[in-house]
C-alpha cells in the first residue's frame, strides 16, 4: 500500500515545501507540477517516491481525478518499489 501526502501549493509557492528538505519527505508525493518535481527529484534522489500527473490544458488528453486513481492502482498492481523513482502516472492508464 503506498502512503500518500496530501500537498497543496499554489502557482505562488514554486517549490513544494516537503521536497525543500528531503529529510523530512516521508511519503509519496503526488503533483501536477510534474516539471518541477522532476528536477527537485534528480537534486534529492533519496525520496520515497514521486507519482507525476502531466496536464495539457485539453480535456481529451488530460487525466481525470478517476484517470488518476486507476493509474495509481495499475502502478501498484505492478509491484514496483516507489521508492526514489519519478513516475509519470500518464504512462499507467489502461
Amino acid at each position: 500500500m503506498i502512503k500518500y501526502q496530501r500537498a497543496f501549493t499554489d502557482h505562488s509557492s514554486r517549490i513544494t515545501p516537503s521536497l525543500k528538505r528531503p529529510t523530512h519527505f516521508e511519503h509519496t508525493l503526488l503533483t501536477l507540477n510534474a516539471a518541477e518535481e522532476n528536477q527537485l527529484h534528480f537534486q534529492f534522489p533519496d525520496h520515497p517516491g514521486i507519482l507525476a500527473v502531466y496536464q495539457d490544458n485539453n480535456p481529451a488528453k488530460d487525466m481525470s481525478y478517476t484517470d488518476i486513481v486507476q493509474a495509481i492502482a495499475n502502478l501498484e498492481q505492478l509491484g514496483i518499489a516507489l521508492a526514489g523513482g519519478f513516475w509519470p502516472l500518464n504512462r499507467y492508464r489502461w
